[in-house]
């Protein structure tokens, strides 16, 4: 935390009372950090619009960790983490976790499931690569925004969704390279639409 943590706070939204007591004290020794990665969540979050304005910014709401599985993996990948951290390979490194009770989290007992789940609800924040606002489905489910070949259902015609967002399912992964894989089978599904390309 070279940088006494402003990274960290910016990043994170790590607020400036949770940094002075959870974090500060460590800031003059070295360590490492383990950060779990829930790569296939089972909360469901929405994007709708917020009115007729084209312009106006949608209402969010990504509803993480609503789903109680993912908080069961994200806990269980706290522990793992923890054991990692006190395996024979990092005992060279005399690894020692933090002592300090994470704020609004005191009530539990340190390091048992229920406390880490506290951490986890409080602490958890998002990678930045949502998908599946435009699902791609088959005609015949209501959830579905687009089709196989990515053309918008309900009516609408000569549009298609190419990114992201038509995916049905987040990835294991960073979104970049299967976004320009969609892009690619895209052009393709374009080119043999309009101009009776043959692949």
């Amino acid at each position: 935390m070279s940088d006494d943590g402003k990274s960290l706070r910016e990043a994170v939204g790590v607020r400036d009372e949770i940094w002075a007591k959870y974090y500060q004290p460590y800031t003059e020794k070295d360590g490492f950090s383990v950060y779990p990665v829930l790569l296939r969540p089972k909360s469901r979050g929405w994007v709708r619009l917020k009115s007729r304005n084209p312009f106006a910014a949608p209402l969010i709401d990504p509803q993480y960790l609503t789903a109680d599985n993912d908080i069961h993996v994200i806990v269980d990948s706290m522990k793992f983490a923890i054991q990692l951290g006190n395996s024979p390979s990092f005992a060279k490194f005399k690894p020692k976790l933090y002592d300090q009770l994470f704020p609004g989290c005191e009530e539990y007992v340190q390091w048992s499931s229920e406390y880490l789940a506290c951490i986890a609800r409080s602490f958890t924040a998002t990678i930045y690569h949502p998908v599946g606002t435009c699902k791609m489905g088959s005609p015949l489910d209501p959830s579905a925004v687009v089709d196989p070949q990515l053309r918008v259902l309900g009516g609408v015609s000569g549009l298609r969704v190419v990114d992201a967002s038509i995916m049905p399912l987040i990835v294991s992964g960073n979104t970049n390279a299967p976004t320009i894989m969609i892009a690619e089978r895209a052009a393709d599904l374009i080119k043999k639409s309009k101009y009776n390309f043959h692949l």
